[in-house]
């Protein structure tokens, strides 16, 4: 693990607001500075105290700023261990119904194929309770973590394409609706299982995938399709802007990064059930984190920033308010 990591490195856009503040301060300070000689005449001591205190009083302002900007982001270094006492196992399914799943690269199609895979671990995982978000150009999660198994096959059976009426496919949202489907401060392990071909319209934040770590749910990723790809019939092959006929391929490398920075796996469909293999991986982590109580986390200094700048601002109110006293030359 990395000394210094990032855990939200997608807020780093909040850093512009200390640089507006110093910017600002920089601006301000020839302004009042002329002001206060006006008041007290030339002089080369003065000005040098008011300089310093100037860069004192806005410094610390800009500081805290910072400070909490950072903690924002969320830096660690170091590691800190977590007491589980957690028990049983809950497995949240997104399935990609894009139209993409439709390509007939794997028997009888995309969609199907993946159906199969989670019905299958739905009959296999007595312990396990269950849970179903379906992406595409948004995401819902069409069935919340529940213990009813016919409620799910029933839904799992029927669904298709036109169950979400957005185009393209938003994986990012899936993975954004499926953690929060677990519920809060819940005693069991949480595990995810992404169902797709890995075309996705917008790149995967690695804030989000800080959340999965952070949480330790690990995401497992199974995809579906080829690499060299086919047609997309709907009925008739779908064709892009252009007027050629789109060829949908199978994204392994997305899937591979998305289990791996979680601590899932990645399996690949094809003619061949991968369901066997999956169950097998899935009881592997569940046996695993029974046994094992402590988990080890990146250790966030949020709280560490956040008391920095609070004794920044003490600081900046303080020069504000104490008064100045100076002499002339």
């Amino acid at each position: 693990m990395n000394l210094f990591q990032v855990q939200y490195p997608s807020y780093g856009f909040l850093l512009v607001i200390p640089l507006i503040a110093a910017f600002l301060a920089y601006l301000n300070y020839t302004n009042s500075q002329r002001g206060l000689l006006r008041l007290t005449g030339p002089s080369e001591s003065l000005q040098r105290r008011y300089f310093y205190r100037y860069l004192f009083r806005e410094g610390t302002f800009v500081l805290s700023l910072l400070c909490i900007v950072l903690s924002t982001i969320g830096i660690t270094w170091g590691t800190v261990t977590l007491e589980e006492e957690r028990k049983g196992l809950d497995l949240m399914f997104i399935l990609d119904i894009s139209r993409s799943m439709l390509a007939r690269d794997v028997s009888p199609n995309r969609l199907e194929y993946a159906k199969m895979i989670a019905l299958s671990l739905v009959a296999t995982v007595p312990e396990a309770r269950f849970g179903l978000v379906l992406v595409k150009g948004t995401a819902i999660r069409a069935i919340p973590m529940t213990e009813d198994r016919q409620v799910l096959e029933n839904f799992l059976r029927n669904v298709n394409p036109s169950f979400l009426q957005s185009k393209g496919t938003n994986l990012t949202a899936g993975l954004q609706e499926a953690v929060r489907g677990f519920p809060l401060k819940s005693p069991r392990h949480g595990v995810v299982i992404l169902f797709s071909d890995g075309e996705s319209q917008e790149p995967i934040p690695s804030s989000l995938l800080g959340i999965y770590k952070k949480e330790g749910i690990p995401l497992f990723t199974v995809g579906i399709g080829t690499l060299e790809g086919t047609v997309i019939p709907d009925p008739t092959p779908i064709r892009g802007k252009d007027g050629k006929v789109v060829v949908s391929k199978l994204h392994r490398t997305l899937l591979q990064k998305l289990a791996a920075e979680t601590g899932g796996v990645y399996l690949e469909g094809g003619d061949v059930p991968v369901n066997r293999e999956l169950w097998e991986r899935i009881r592997q982590f569940h046996t695993e984190r029974e046994r094992v109580k402590i988990r080890i986390v990146p250790a966030e200094r949020h709280e560490l920033f956040l008391l920095l700048s609070l004794v920044f601002l003490f600081l900046h109110l303080g020069m504000r308010i104490l008064p100045w006293r100076y002499e002339k030359d």
